[in-house]
Parts: C-alpha cells; sequence; structure tokens
C-alpha cells in the first residue's frame, strides 16, 4: 500500500486522464496506484529541497570552522596572521625559504579540493617577504574537471569562501591582506599583447556554461558569503593594485612586456581555439578598440590611456574564482551601513600560447608549460617586487571595519534558530 501522505491529497483530485499503464511500461510495474506513483515524485521534491538547504548550512558551518584551522596553522607554525595570499598557476612558484604549510585534503586544508591536473600540485606554502607573511596556494581544481558534482558550486568555491571569510574577520582590525591570483592565457591574434607577455585582467568572462559559484543553491549562502549578483564591470582588478603592477613594470623595464588582458573563458573547454573562436575574438577586440571601451576600461583601471599594451586572452574558468570574490555584500543607506569594500585583487595571466588560425593547430598544454617554464625567473622577479611594495603600502590598511563575518551573522539569527543550529552544529562536529 502507498504511504498516505494528507498534505498531498487534494493534488490526486486533478489527476483525471492519468495514463498508470504509460508509467507502468517505463519502470516495468504492474499497475502502479496513481498515489504509489506520485508520492514519490513530490516526496523527491522535497526531499531535495531539504538536502540543499542542508548542504548550504554545512558549507558555512564547514567555511567559519575552516577558516578558523586556517589561522590556528598560521599561529602554531609562529608566523604572523598573511598580508598577502597568492595562487601560482606553472610559471610561477613559492620563493625559496619559504615553509610548506600543507596540501589540499588533508589537515587543516582537509576541505580543500585536491587537484586533477598534472602540475597542479595542491600544496600549501607560507613565507615573509620583508618581515611580512604571504601564503601561497600552488595549483587548484579547475570548474571543467567537478562538472556534474553535485553541490559542486559550493566544493569548488570553498576555499575561495575560507580566504574571503579569513579577510572579513582581518578587515575587522583595520587589516585589509592582498589576493593574487595567476594563470595561463593564450594570447588573441590582432591585439598587442603576444605569447610570453604578462597581463594585468582587467576584466573577464565565460563563453562556457561551466560550473559558476552563483549557479545552484544559495538561500543561506547568500546570507553568509554574499549576493550573488553583482557588478563584473571594473571588477576583477582592483585599480590601486593594477597601477602598482604596472609601475614595477617600468621599474624593472619590462613595460614592453606586461599590458592589460579582457579575459575570456573559451568557449569549448578543455581544447584549443578554432577558427570560429578566433575570429569571434579578433572580432571583439575590434570593437571594443573601436567603440572606446578598451580606452574607458584602461582609464578606469590605471588612470591612463596611452603606451598600454592591450588584448584579449582566451583561458579556461578563471570567472569562477573571481565571481566568489566578487560576492559581497550590499549596505543599507537608512542604517548607514556601507556596501562591503571590494577585496583587495591583482588578476594578472601568462601568455603561454598564440591564438590564431596559423598558430592555434600546435598548441599543447605541454607547449604552455614549457613557456611558463622558461620565463618563471621573470615572473617571479616581477611578483615579488609587485609584494614587496604592496606590503610596505598603505593597502592593507582599511577604514571599514564593518563586520561581515559569518559567525557575526550566526550571532544575529533569531533565539530559535540559534538553538537549533548549535543543536546541528553538536551533532556535525562531535568526534
Amino acid at each position: 500500500m502507498p504511504v498516505e501522505i494528507p498534505i498531498f491529497d487534494r493534488v490526486f483530485d486533478k489527476l483525471h486522464g492519468f495514463d498508470s499503464k504509460a508509467v507502468a511500461a517505463l519502470t516495468g510495474l504492474e499497475k502502479p496506484h496513481v498515489r504509489e506513483i506520485m508520492y514519490p515524485r513530490f516526496w523527491g521534491v522535497l526531499e531535495i529541497q531539504r538536502q540543499r538547504l542542508i548542504a548550504q548550512a554545512a558549507e558555512v558551518l564547514l567555511v567559519a570552522s575552516d577558516t578558523t584551522e586556517f589561522e590556528n596553522l598560521i599561529d602554531q607554525k609562529g608566523y604572523e596572521q598573511p598580508d598577502a595570499i597568492v595562487w601560482l598557476t606553472a610559471g610561477f612558484k613559492p620563493p625559496e625559504g619559504g615553509e610548506k604549510l600543507g596540501q589540499y585534503g588533508k589537515g587543516a586544508f582537509k576541505n580543500f579540493l585536491q587537484t586533477d591536473i598534472e602540475g597542479h600540485h595542491g600544496d600549501v606554502f607560507i613565507s615573509r617577504i620583508n618581515g611580512k607573511t604571504v601564503v601561497w596556494f600552488q595549483g587548484r581544481p579547475h570548474p571543467n574537471e567537478w562538472e556534474g558534482e553535485r553541490f559542486a558550486n559550493m566544493q569548488l568555491a570553498h576555499q575561495y569562501n575560507v580566504v574571503k571569510e579569513y579577510i572579513r574577520r582581518r578587515r575587522t582590525k583595520g587589516e585589509n591582506p592582498i589576493i593574487v591570483t595567476t594563470y595561463l592565457a593564450g594570447a588573441v591574434h590582432g591585439g598587442e599583447l603576444k605569447k610570453e607577455n604578462l597581463a594585468i585582467i582587467g576584466s573577464d568572462t565565460e563563453e562556457n556554461s561551466i560550473l559558476a559559484p552563483g549557479k545552484g543553491p544559495r538561500s543561506i549562502l547568500d546570507r553568509f558569503f554574499g549576493i550573488h549578483f553583482q557588478p563584473k564591470l571594473n571588477n576583477t582588478t582592483t585599480p590601486e593594485m593594477a597601477r602598482l603592477a604596472m609601475e614595477v613594470a617600468e621599474e624593472q623595464g619590462i613595460s614592453d612586456e606586461v599590458g592589460v588582458a579582457a579575459v575570456v573563458g573559451t568557449p569549448n573547454a578543455t581544447q584549443f581555439q578554432e577558427f570560429t573562436e578566433i575570429a569571434s575574438a579578433e572580432r571583439s577586440y575590434k570593437d571594443l578598440v573601436d567603440s572606446g571601451k578598451f580606452s574607458i576600461l584602461l582609464n578606469n583601471l590605471l588612470g591612463k590611456i596611452s603606451g598600454i599594451r592591450k588584448g584579449i586572452a582566451y583561458d579556461m574558468g578563471i570567472s569562477f574564482e573571481q565571481s566568489v570574490f566578487r560576492e559581497l555584500f550590499f549596505g543599507n543607506p537608512e542604517l548607514q551601513i556601507p556596501n562591503e569594500a571590494s577585496l583587495n585583487r591583482l588578476g594578472f595571466v601568462l601568455l603561454s600560447d598564440d591564438v590564431s588560425a596559423e598558430e592555434s593547430a600546435e598548441t599543447t598544454h605541454t607547449g604552455n608549460v614549457d613557456v611558463a617554464t622558461k620565463t618563471l625567473p621573470r615572473n617571479m622577479k616581477y611578483l615579488m617586487r609587485i609584494l614587496e611594495k604592496a606590503l610596505q603600502s598603505s593597502l592593507i590598511r582599511t577604514e571599514d571595519t564593518t563586520d561581515h563575518c559569518i559567525i557575526s551573522k550566526l550571532a544575529d539569527l533569531p533565539k530559535e534558530q540559534k538553538s537549533e543550529l548549535v543543536n546541528w552544529i553538536v551533532k556535525r562536529f562531535r568526534k
């Protein structure tokens, strides 16, 4: 007999003409009762909704817990809390003299997804630059590797949300750590950027429907991580960090090797570009220049237009990480609460291949890594100098100490919700 669920009784009064024979043919069941068919369907929806809520609540608590573990680990190692956190791709490496802090999937980083791609080690290092602490994440999981996994949007975003929560905690003390993200990308012909150049990311977008942190369940995440509806315009690299990076390029005599890129996630990840994709990017570059939009981008980012190399670069999945960092809280003018300030970010790409009708047929991942290896000394000299200058500047301080941390938001929950939450935490984290 089917289980009776009174809340759905009225639904079945409207099921005139229901074809139980068709369902029997599809399921292999003989003469299924209408309630036997429909109850599991409705119960399934409720159960899925319940699981989505539980997954979000668990992720919020795990981010809060993992952030505390991260802080405690740094204290245990005898370091000051870091003022810069850097993600390294091929062509970059942690500086000598640093110390291994951990590994994705283990210890304090047990909830960081391990990497699948060769060369993306998933190691975490810590070092000092002129007395300031820097944490280095070597490698990263990619959105395309986790496509189709349930709640992959939360799992992939986890390490970035931990860092964001960490920065929010530091901001309550007037401190404002820097985030640096590095990637490999392809230089689209027609622009001024070439293979082996470095480019500050002036904008980012995806032409592929791969995972994004704003996709999937968000009703709880938005309350604790930041609203997923956010402006992207002028919102990848903060102008102060971009201008510092260009100053360092001039200082080191590599201005002709450093530019600004509008970065596009290739439509057919994970394969390199073909004719229509190449033509599309070339047209986009021409349109950006002819319409004056690239000039606006450069002026907003650097305060100047002339003398800056510019172009479009193809990558895979950059927007996922940047979107996590863009998810911030809006203020309340009536209560005189300001919008949460943008995170202190510098993103740049190492252009490891040429995207063109002549050369894209020969592009390989191995070839990209070879370019990265060849340019590593220059890349690290450049990155280290940017960090040296940034860590000695006012960029790592903030006057806005508004508390956007998870713990403060949990404290604001109604009393009855707190009680349930405490019970849930005890069950979840009891060893």
